[in-house]
């Protein structure tokens, strides 16, 4: 490299720079061709890109050249394309990714076959360098936030609840910017020992904490704190609200004022609780937790929610009457609805959703699906549940294309289930249209500008419904159909087991 940048915050700052610069090449016997040179410049081409104030941007004639080429015909024209936009890859998120099928065919020994994925990977990479960014260096007089793909901070054993980012292998299917840094945070609330002692210094009910810890504390109003002991038990350090209940299963964990953000985040924001409503998130705050004035608190959280507001409306009964479909157990009736098509997701190259109802327990499966196919669908149905759970006795779905094909009969002679269809103007007669429902606006709340990734947080949607408490039932769907609560991170955490024994 024989080029030479000089950069000054002032132009006086600037002559003396040049006046060092110049002592140091004329030391050095360097001379410098005049016609190459440049001065005073607040925008400069250097390597292909543009400098200046405002940051680094692509050189608009590169970038043209670029986005008018052909579709490489082949294998050598991939690597000359793929040469030319690896320069530019720092404007591309996920660069990476999104070559992956370019990739495929550098290998040693690959035949160049140019399929629809390698085509669509090609557009993606020239349009979105068409609409590349301002690269900028971040306002250090500011604060900021700061995204890396892993954080040092030693934890001693005992409270690493999140394990060491580099034991394991990347996953492919999880883009790492998407993840809020608030989002791992409540994940982790970070363990034991952390909540004990917010418990002991909450300004609310530190007081009967430590009363409980030690009656013989000095330190805190003894006839006071008699009387609202009563309401509480201290066992093995975590404080438990005990009025109004006797099994130690039942007891809830009181969570300290500077935690209860934190846990609405990890009961309401993540992917795993689904910004579902505002009942049922006090629903299932109410199983295990407690705090003065929650249900208003919750409810306020809920209402204040940007992405709720945008996202979520509020549910209306259908117009007209409509004869109710009646299951007495579970499995009896299981309901099946397709979602789609959306747009591809990378890299895996999903389009549907195939959405499983079990109509009794509300028990939900969500299987992502390359194609819409009858053949790919009931695959996809047997493998995914009746595999797992057995067939049904009867089979709702609507009047689709696939349900009634001679693919689907087959399955339902050969398996003995009674298949129903909806009609097609009354679709609310298929419960999975609320599952449908909700599983849209848990998409929407989280996908955000990238709509290639809408499929990443499917199995923590399918989580957030089976263990949402059921207005009709009173139940989760996991307790009707699998007999038992699920555990969930906080209940794990906080360790409470079904035989009502807490230990660590």
């Amino acid at each position: 490299m024989d080029d030479v940048i000089i950069t000054s915050p002032s132009f006086k700052d600037h002559l003396d720079h040049l006046t060092q610069v110049f002592t140091l090449l004329r030391d050095a016997g360097l001379t410098l061709n005049k016609e190459k040179c440049h001065f005073a410049r607040d925008k400069l081409k250097y390597l292909g890109l543009i400098i200046s104030k405002e940051g680094i941007e692509t050189d608009n004639k590169k970038i043209r050249a670029i986005t008018e080429m052909k579709p490489p015909k082949n294998n050598r024209e991939v690597s000359k394309f793929l040469g030319m936009t690896g320069w530019y890859q720092k404007f591309i998120p996920r660069y990476a990714d999104i070559c992956e099928p370019l990739y495929q065919l550098k290998k040693k020994g690959a035949k160049f076959n140019w399929s629809g994925e390698a085509q669509d990977s090609f557009d993606q990479i020239k349009r979105t360098l068409t609409e590349a960014p301002i690269l900028q260096l971040p306002n250090f007089s500011e604060q900021f936030n700061l995204f890396t793909d892993a954080k040092w901070e030693h934890r001693p054993g005992v409270q690493n609840a999140v394990a060491d980012l580099l034991s394991r292998n990347p996953v492919d299917s999880v883009e790492g910017s998407q993840i809020s840094c608030a989002a791992l945070r409540a994940l982790a609330i970070n363990s034991r020992e952390q909540f004990i002692k917010e418990q002991r210094e909450d300004p609310e009910l530190g007081h009967i904490y430590r009363y409980l810890e030690n009656p013989d504390d000095g330190s805190v109003n003894a006839t006071v704190c008699e009387s609202w002991s009563q309401d509480f038990k201290l066992i093995n350090g975590l404080l438990f609200y005990a009025k109004y209940f006797s099994n130690l299963g039942e007891l809830r964990v009181y969570i300290p004022g500077s935690l209860r953000k934190d846990i609405m985040k990890e009961f309401h924001d993540l992917p795993l609780a689904g910004h579902l409503g505002k009942r049922k998130t006090y629903l299932k705050l109410r199983d295990t937790c407690y705090f003065p004035f929650m249900r208003k608190y919750i409810f306020e959280y809920v209402s204040t929610c940007d992405r709720c507001q945008k996202f979520n409306y509020k549910n209306a009964l259908p117009a007209g009457r409509l004869m109710p479909i009646v299951s007495k157990y579970p499995n009896e009736i299981v309901t099946l609805d397709l979602l789609g098509p959306y747009p591809a997701s990378r890299p895996e190259r999903y389009k549907f959703i195939l959405v499983i109802t079990d109509h009794f327990t509300k028990w939900c499966e969500l299987i992502p699906l390359r194609k819409a196919s009858a053949q790919t669908i009931a695959n996809a149905f047997f493998n995914n549940y009746i595999a797992r759970y057995g067939a049904p006795i009867s089979l709702i779905s609507d009047n689709g294309p696939q349900f009634i094909s001679d693919v689907f009969e087959h399955l339902s002679h050969r398996l003995d289930i009674k298949h129903m269809k909806t009609v097609t103007y009354r679709p609310q007669s298929n419960l999975t249209e609320r599952v449908n429902r909700n599983l849209v606006q848990m998409i929407a709340s989280f996908v955000e500008e990238n709509h290639e990734n809408w499929d990443q947080f499917l199995h923590e949607f399918a989580f957030a419904l089976r263990t949402a408490v059921n207005e009709t039932t009173n139940k989760t769907p996991a307790e009707l159909f699998l007999g038992r609560k699920i555990i969930t991170p906080f209940s794990k955490l906080i360790n409470v087991t079904e035989d009502g024994e807490i230990c660590w």
